[in-house]
């Protein structure tokens, strides 16, 4: 312990600052820019900028005073609190959607079989347009193998093959071709749809459950009074 804390300390005893019946005297003390050890029994304004040890009667370190933050550690810290309260903010707003969207959910959905009737709505949709697309490509086979016989007898001289006869073959394979992306584009949302309703039922279940429990406590808690 430095000259000076113990000076001090001794000082506060001869006047009984410091006596064992009375509460402990704090004493701060902290090292200035020339390498000073100042010490004081209240905070030392001049280390204001840096920490300052609080010493106890026994000359032990009770506790650290952290030093005043500076002009930008301040403004640095408001900016870190806007930023947590914003994002508190955002998180209560999507707490709410959810919240909004379940009881949406619940409200369109009471239970598993009118969640499946609208899965099953939406995929019928999906069907019906494979169902055209192939058949249109049925419609196109056949009339491709018209055109095929057709050609057979330029085998010999496909330069005597007529233009009417070249579009009309073109024409029939841009619109296989398109019905073929089409039944490929509809099996990809087939696809997506199930996924969408396999997910939402996963939710459902547990909105289900935790709705069925609520119902069974309300009339338990009710006799319980």
């Amino acid at each position: 312990m430095s000259f000076c804390i113990r000076a001090l300390l001794t000082c506060l005893a001869a006047l009984g600052l410091a006596s064992g019946n009375a509460a402990e005297q704090e004493i701060y003390t902290c090292v200035d820019d020339a390498g000073n050890t100042i010490t004081s029994d209240r905070p030392i304004p001049a280390c204001s900028d840096r920490a300052q040890r609080v010493l106890g009667r026994s000359g032990t370190t009770l506790r650290i005073v952290e030093p005043e933050p500076t002009a930008a550690e301040r403004e640095a810290e408001e900016r870190r609190q806007r930023a947590e309260a914003q994002q508190q903010r955002r998180e209560r707003a999507r707490l709410r959607e959810l919240a909004q969207r379940d009881r949406a959910l619940l409200i369109r959905y009471p239970d598993h079989a009118a969640h499946e009737h609208a899965r099953k709505a939406a995929l019928e949709q999906i069907d019906a347009a494979i169902s055209a697309a192939t058949s249109h490509i049925a419609v196109l086979a056949r009339e491709r193998r018209s055109l095929d016989t057709e050609l057979e007898f330029y085998e010999g001289n496909p330069d005597q093959v007529p233009a009417e006869l070249r579009r009309t073959i073109a024409r029939n394979s841009q619109a296989t071709d398109i019905a073929l992306k089409l039944i490929a584009s509809q099996e990809a949302e087939r696809d997506r749809i199930n996924a969408h309703y396999d997910e939402e039922a996963e939710l459902l279940d547990a909105l289900w459950r935790a709705q069925a429990e609520s119902t069974a406590e309300a009339p338990a808690s009710a006799a319980g009074q």
